[in-house]
């Protein structure tokens, strides 16, 4: 069986300017941060009124934006960030880039309508949190997600047999 879908280019966008450069240079999707939830929030990043701006451009030439909030969250990092979610979805970002669980949930209950997609943060190195986050993924009906951590756990070098013995026993 052939794989049908379309490679998608993703450019970063660290603000307007090169948000508009990757657009006008071919990017078929580009991700920005915002001012908090991503790893980089310390950095220049986004302000809502300037993402707006953003997805207009985007939108405007054919170019999705996704917005990453790939944290690693600590419990106070939650205030906030479902009605950070649903501003981001007001103003038409196409998805979310997610590496934290926690933030995942939030996320599907916040936006239920929008596209989540895995962050190249987000890992598992070991088998307790596979059995912990993705088994739990997968009964609770999110099979794609719970797919993906188990492929990067199965791709990892610390998978012996030892450990799949404990994974699936």
């Amino acid at each position: 069986m052939q794989n049908k879908k379309k490679l998608e280019l993703l450019a970063p966008a660290g603000d307007l300017e090169k948000l508009k450069i990757a657009v006008l240079y071919g990017a078929d999707a580009v991700y920005i941060g915002g001012e908090a939830y991503g790893l980089r929030a310390k950095a220049k990043n986004f302000d809502i009124d300037t993402m707006a701006e953003g997805v207009k451009f985007a939108h405007d030439h054919g170019v999705k934006v996704y917005v990453t909030a790939n944290i690693f969250a600590h419990n106070p990092d939650f205030e906030g960030m479902a009605d950070y979610f649903k501003a981001v979805e007001a103003i038409g970002v196409d998805a979310l880039i997610i590496s934290d669980l926690g933030v995942f949930s939030v996320a599907k209950e916040a936006v239920p309508n929008m596209e989540i997609h895995v962050s190249t943060q987000a890992n598992n190195t070991n088998y307790k949190r596979f059995k912990n986050s993705a088994l739990a993924l997968f009964f609770n009906g999110d099979i794609q997600l719970a797919l993906h951590f188990f492929y990067r756990f199965l791709n990892t070098r610390r998978m012996d047999a030892s450990v799949r013995n404990k994974l699936f026993k």
